[in-house]
């Protein structure tokens, strides 16, 4: 239970605060990765907690996560907020389902940026006066913290529902 609502309620308030201020608070991302840490070394002695990956999993998804995103916010210039978000996501799920958030993330971030495109590039849509309209998202940049939380929820779906997932 503790392995979905604190992931589920910290992505809650990243997202609003990444769509509101574009930026994801660090006093959201460190505690969902310490609490992270020490759920799952608690779980190694007892085996106790549901959904708990253990804490080798645990360190080791939280070096891969922060790895992958820091290499993308170096490369492609994500915010930092980003790469804190998915190494705590990766605490919590581990190498890979933790590497799956990202690459179901940026799939979903894909598809929104597809859609704020084709949106804003509609052919029967007479062309608006420079500085009309504010850019299109895929053009000032996808807030990626709503799409770790889409992916996170399919990653959940699918654990419930045996594997099913895409």
């Amino acid at each position: 239970m503790i392995t979905t609502v604190l992931p589920g309620v910290a992505l809650a308030i990243c997202t609003v605060t990444d769509l509101r201020t574009r930026r994801i608070p660090n006093a959201v991302t460190l505690p969902l990765a310490v609490s992270g840490l020490a759920v799952n070394l608690y779980a190694m002695g007892s085996r106790s907690v549901p959904g708990a990956v253990g804490f080798p999993s645990a360190l080791l998804g939280l070096a891969t996560c922060f790895g992958v995103m820091l290499l993308f916010h170096v490369v492609a210039g994500h915010g930092a907020g980003d790469v804190k978000l998915a190494a705590a996501l990766g605490t919590w799920m581990g190498v890979e389902a933790g590497l799956l958030c990202v690459v179901h993330a940026y799939i979903v971030a894909g598809v929104v940026a597809l859609a704020s495109l084709a949106l804003r590039h509609r052919p029967w849509r007479p062309a608006l006066a420079a500085g009309a309209a504010a850019p299109p998202m895929a053009e000032a940049g996808i807030p990626l913290a709503p799409c770790f939380a889409v992916a996170w929820c399919l990653l959940q779906v699918g654990s419930v529902t045996g594997g099913l997932s895409w």
